[in-house]
């Protein structure tokens, strides 16, 4: 799941720099931003541990916003072929 390894990620730089104070997450899923706000539970339990992590033990906050569909959202056209090469 992307959001779980974006969040692996932003610990592994919190180790390396220890700069970030927060992290927001921003996705096109709102099931996941449901699950994570606690009304499902089913699916992501490796993105709710590694926030659950981050505030614990790195003393960081963990917000996930939906994006409802990407449409219109500026700088999305970029996102979407960056994300279209890694694929690749």
């Amino acid at each position: 799941m992307a959001v779980t390894e974006c969040l692996r990620v932003v610990i592994e730089k919190q180790r390396e720099e220890a700069a970030l104070p927060g992290v927001v997450v921003f996705t096109g899923c709102r099931a996941l931003v449901q699950v994570l706000g606690g009304s499902r539970s089913e699916g992501v339990g490796g993105a709710v541990l590694l926030a659950d992590h981050l505030q614990k033990t790195e003393g960081m906050w963990t917000v996930v916003q939906w994006l409802p569909s990407h449409v219109g959202v500026l700088g999305n056209e970029i996102a979407d072929g960056l994300a279209n090469e890694g694929k690749s």
